[in-house]
């Protein structure tokens, strides 16, 4: 959760959260807006900590992929800070426009809904960038698809769809 432009925005994580369990996302809710009154969250453990080291070098790994086979790859948030989800935004239609092969990091947004996908990767096709359009990668280090990871692909499948009306 975020305000953006004075409005309250979720992330495609907070839809999740709410389809896993709603109480859980009333009580990051209430965090966000009244933590004077919330419970406070659970401190990160260590196992939690290693998961997030492991899959951000799993996401870096991948991006390194990119970079080897010689596709054109932008980092949005090499370019802006993760705070600034404005100048993201607008920095990641830039890199759409420009045709970049990949985009890593992608600041995507949609009416009440706004956050950042693994990576765009551009493929041939029809739209209002031309004769290309962008699909969303999402890297997990799951062994299996969870409802969770394709409700949030789906998310952010949407958000991008709005921004390069596919043909």
């Amino acid at each position: 959760m975020r305000v953006l432009n004075s409005k309250l925005t979720f992330s495609p994580s907070d839809l999740t959260c709410f389809h896993e369990s709603p109480y859980a996302s009333w009580m990051e809710r209430l965090y966000f807006s009244h933590r004077e009154l919330a419970p406070q969250p659970d401190p990160d453990d260590s196992f939690n900590s290693l998961l997030q080291t492991l899959g951000d070098r799993h996401e870096r790994a991948q991006l390194r992929r990119f970079i080897d086979d010689g596709l054109t790859v932008s980092d949005i948030l090499s370019i802006c800070d993760k705070t600034d989800f404005a100048l993201a935004h607008q920095t990641t239609l830039e890199q759409m426009r420009l045709g970049v092969d990949v985009i890593f990091q992608a600041a995507l947004q949609s009416g009440s809904f706004a956050g950042f996908a693994d990576f765009l990767i551009k493929v041939p096709g029809k739209s209002l960038l031309g004769d290309y359009h962008y699909e969303v990668w999402d890297t997990k280090l799951a062994s299996e698809v969870k409802v969770k990871f394709v409700l949030q692909l789906c998310c952010y499948a949407e958000m991008l769809q709005q921004l390069q009306n596919q043909t």
